[in-house]
């Protein structure tokens, strides 16, 4: 599964998912979703 998934996706994901926590850690990203 991973394999049909591009690598650009993971890229945008982690790229999405730094700031995100970085926000969270803020405790200004109310929108968010935390796993």
């Amino acid at each position: 599964m991973s394999k049909a998934v591009p690598e650009p996706y993971w890229e945008r994901e982690i790229t999405l998912k730094l700031p995100s926590v970085s926000s969270t850690t803020a405790g200004t990203s109310s929108n968010a979703p935390i796993p």
